[in-house]
């Protein structure tokens, strides 16, 4: 809702959110988070399930760390080519352990 409320211009909210692995981020926005993101932001970006798996793989096996499916997205965006990262410095915040230990097998 996040997205479609930045595209749109108007406060959406969805009575059925979608199942994601990413469920940090499975929310309906609030009117003042959405002014924020007018004023502050010029896109939301979205990626498959697929990728953040894949991000979540890849930020193990390159770094060793466990981050929670949330916070994987941006890698993922990244790996879908969705934002262009060409010449610039990008960070990306890892946090949280928040995958059961059963999410790897």
């Amino acid at each position: 809702d996040a997205y479609q409320s930045l595209k749109s211009d108007q406060h959406l909210t969805h009575d059925g959110l979608p199942n994601t692995i990413a469920d940090g981020l499975r929310t309906n926005i609030g009117v003042l988070n959405l002014d924020i993101l007018r004023k502050n932001s010029k896109e939301i970006y979205t990626c498959s399930e697929e990728s953040i798996l894949g991000a979540m793989r890849m930020i193990w096996d390159h770094l060793k760390i466990i981050c929670e499916p949330s916070s994987a997205v941006p890698l993922a965006a990244i790996i879908e080519n969705r934002i262009d990262i060409q010449g610039k410095n990008v960070v990306i915040i890892l946090s949280g352990g928040n995958v059961r230990a059963d999410f790897w097998a």
